[in-house]
């Protein structure tokens, strides 16, 4: 069969199917009788048929070699989906196993007030912004309070570190409730004239950029402290030493 074919009745089917259920949720069962959906091609020798099959609150779609959705009052069951965009859902599993589901998400695009302080700023000919940076971010702390969450055992945060200008094997680290969890040390030369590395903005040293953070760990309450501080003395200048946090990310499951 036409691979093309395939695809395009796939994404219809997908868009079929969605309309279709929801034409159907303005009932309170699915007494429906067994429908055949059938789509044939004109030009090639190939045909595909799904049933449509309503049993009291149950809807089906299947055909004689799968069942594809099996719809019932708060879940949907898919056995094969391929999507092509975006779909949105309350949570889902996976072989009966819960999945991680986003609830929160930081680019930091904008400046807004969820983070304190809440300074952004760009790197380079870039135009990614990014919380802090040179000037902005050193041996002060950046909080937050992620409220609202919805029921879970489990938490997943990621985001990226940046280290900017000079550091001398000081760290960052990240707190979730007053705990910490994560920590990282820097050195940014490891030669006197500093010559190994790439400069990217601030001053003339060494940077090191997007260091990743994923980080999974129990949690049941339905808010969450973050705070990132570092090791740096007080008196450290921001604009000699600095870092930076970008693409905070919360999921729960």
């Amino acid at each position: 069969m036409n691979t093309h074919l395939v695809n395009t009745l796939s994404s219809e089917l997908l868009i079929f199917f969605l309309f279709f259920f929801c034409f159907c949720l303005s009932f309170a069962e699915y007494n429906i009788k067994t429908q055949k959906l059938t789509f044939e091609s004109n030009t090639e020798k190939c045909k595909i048929s799904y049933d449509l099959f309503g049993l009291k609150n149950n809807f089906i779609i299947r055909n004689k070699d799968n069942v594809y959705m099996d719809i019932k009052d708060n879940q949907t069951i898919i056995n094969n989906l391929k999507i092509y965009g975006t779909i949105h859902t309350n949570e889902y599993l996976y072989r009966q196993t819960k999945q991680w589901t986003m609830f929160h998400l930081d680019t930091f695009d904008l400046k807004t007030k969820m983070w304190t302080p809440s300074e952004i700023s760009t790197c380079g000919d870039s135009t990614d912004t990014f919380l802090g940076g040179p000037c902005k971010l050193g041996a002060n702390e950046a909080y937050t309070k992620i409220t609202n969450l919805p029921k879970h055992n489990e938490l997943k945060i990621n985001l990226r570190i940046h280290f900017f200008d000079k550091w001398n094997n000081d760290s960052l680290y990240l707190q979730v409730d007053n705990k910490t969890i994560w920590a990282e040390s820097y050195k940014s030369c490891f030669t006197e004239d500093c010559l190994h590395g790439i400069d990217i903005c601030g001053k003339s040293t060494p940077d090191r950029l997007s260091y990743p953070i994923n980080i999974e760990i129990t949690h049941s309450s339905d808010n969450v402290n973050i705070l990132i501080g570092s090791t740096l003395k007080k008196d450290t200048d921001a604009c000699e030493t600095s870092w930076g946090l970008d693409d905070f990310i919360i999921y729960y499951k």
